[in-house]
């Protein structure tokens, strides 16, 4: 069963949310996909995911007793999935593009997507391997449109309650181990 559908559940028997704040339990492990969109010369459509890694992050989220139970007990939680608000990242970093269903298309159409990905419009070279940088600037002039931003956390989360004043209950903890993050050169 998925969360969604743990989420109508309770929510149907009106059950209390409180605010909690959400981080992961390890460094390196809160991820933002960037979902775009554009169409080929061919005129078939293609997505890709611009996937950036965080070294660290926190988030808020309503949740009810029930929610909050579930999501102690994932692996991934899908941030976006559950209604976040503020999300804070700290540290990001380009980690990978994704052409989705990157099988459905020819070599030829491959070829045309990382053009389109990685050249913009006004430079006139073909796609190289040497130059795999993607910037958001070129994206937006090769006519790509971002249709959706997706946060995760992997490797399981810390679900923190905040009172009614916007404070943690173990805030003086939570702010020594944010000072850490912050600071460390790892």
């Amino acid at each position: 069963m998925n969360f969604i559908e743990n989420k109508s559940e309770s929510n149907s028997a009106n059950e209390d949310t409180q605010t909690y704040i959400i981080k992961p339990i390890y460094k390196n492990t809160c991820y933002e996909e960037e979902i775009w969109s554009n169409m080929l010369s061919n005129k078939k459509c293609v997505s890709i995911g611009v996937i950036t890694n965080f070294r660290w992050g926190k988030c808020q989220v309503e949740l009810t007793e029930n929610e909050k139970q579930n999501i102690s007990e994932m692996d991934t939680i899908n941030l976006t999935e559950i209604g976040l608000s503020c999300p804070e990242l700290f540290s990001g970093y380009p980690y990978d593009i994704e052409i989705k269903n990157k099988e459905t298309y020819s070599k030829e159409e491959i070829q045309e997507i990382k053009r389109l990905i990685y050249v913009s419009d006004n430079e006139e070279r073909d796609y190289d391997t040497d130059n795999d940088n993607c910037i958001i600037d070129d994206l937006n002039d090769n006519g790509w449109d971002l249709d959706d931003t997706i946060y995760e956390i992997v490797n399981g989360c810390n679900i923190r309650h905040i009172d009614e004043e916007g404070e943690g209950e173990d805030e003086s903890e939570d702010e020594s181990e944010d000072e850490e993050y912050e600071s460390s050169d790892d």
